[in-house]
């Protein structure tokens, strides 16, 4: 007798996360057989957070410019032929949504993970407030984080048979990092009492670390100092920055700009970081794929080429970033004006 196939979809990095402590149980277990499937925009990004848990995408999907469309249409083509018992979709990710759907119209039962979560705000996390909601319309069985995500799903009439209060598995993920031996070369090397903090988004972060440095201030004593020295490369700041705007994660991209951050387009036209912010966005989303050609850093900050391929051309972007005391304080960006035009067109004017 086959073991039964579930398939857990992925389209963001928090996503593979969240759905690799699932994954790792159900082989364990041995009952049944998870499919890890990365699709959305940025399937590669889902690849580089299961190496995290020595885990592998079994099926990639291709990225296309539509992400939801393209996904709906490739899982369909791929459950005709490897029809699941079950599918997982987590959170509120366009992907998430791609996969209910696609999965409802082939009959097969969806499982939410993270399932009620509610801002009751359909702008102010769009689309991730109005993607919840309709995942939650073709979902068979609810995984609900909280007693107060489950009563939200009760408020919409939800069955309460139909659902399962199952804790949040990110801290299952924290957990099995954590756990891990590190190779320090000596005890005196390795870090201790570090706090963990997971944010899904930046909108509160300056309270969440005034609260965390609080927390740390009154466990350590008065004794505790701050480190003397700035606590990221500005190597690694620049290459997360450039990962967070082409993966279209904005609030990744405006947490790294410090607040008055001087920032230009073509040297003479003044933004500030949110024109910056939703500009990249619409690039990432726009782009069949942005690509870092070229990357100069040093202490003060880098100049990195990008190619931004979209079906028709490809077009190329410098920026020159400045970096002082962890963030980004100047952004000077040069781009292909006729090639913008032609291959994105309206693409700066409708992002200001």
């Amino acid at each position: 007798m086959s073991i039964p196939e579930v398939h857990l979809i992925g389209g963001t990095r928090s996503e593979a996360v969240k759905l690799a402590p699932l994954a790792a149980a159900m082989r364990a277990a041995g009952q049944l057989t998870p499919v890890l499937v990365a699709g959305g925009q940025h399937p590669q990004l889902v690849g580089h957070a299961l190496a995290v848990f020595d885990l592998v995408p079994d099926i990639t999907l291709l990225m296309e410019a539509s992400p939801v469309t393209g996904m709906v249409r490739q899982l369909d083509a791929l459950w005709a032929r490897r029809t699941p018992s079950a599918v997982i979709v987590s959170g509120d990710s366009t992907a998430g949504l791609a996969g209910a759907l696609a999965a409802s119209w082939r009959r097969i039962p969806v499982v939410h993970l993270e399932a009620g979560l509610r801002s009751s705000d359909l702008d102010g996390q769009f689309p991730g407030e109005a993607n919840r909601r309709l995942v939650a319309q073709l979902t068979a069985l609810h995984l609900a984080p909280t007693p107060a995500a489950a009563m939200d799903l009760l408020d919409e009439h939800i069955a309460n048979g139909d659902m399962l209060i199952s804790a949040n598995s990110m801290a299952d993920a924290t957990i099995t990092v954590a756990g891990r031996r590190l190779p320090y070369e000596s005890t005196e090397s390795a870090p201790r009492n570090r706090p963990v903090v997971t944010v899904h988004r930046d909108e509160s972060l300056d309270q969440i670390l005034a609260a965390v440095r609080q927390v740390i201030d009154r466990c350590a004593g008065p004794t505790a100092q701050a480190p003397a020295e700035e606590f990221v490369r500005t190597e690694d700041l620049v290459d997360f920055y450039a990962a967070s705007w082409i993966s279209g994660d904005r609030h990744g991209t405006r947490f790294l700009l410090a607040p008055e951050a001087e920032i230009e387009w073509n040297l003479d036209l003044a933004v500030d970081d949110e024109e910056l912010v939703e500009t990249l966005n619409r690039i990432a989303l726009f782009a069949d794929a942005v690509t870092v050609v070229s990357k100069v850093c040093n202490d003060g900050g880098a100049v990195l080429v990008y190619d931004c391929a979209a079906p028709f051309g490809t077009t190329r972007m410098a920026e020159f970033l400045a970096v002082t005391g962890g963030k980004i304080t100047g952004v000077r960006q040069l781009y292909d004006v006729v090639a913008l035009d032609r291959y994105f067109p309206g693409l700066v004017d409708e992002g200001r």
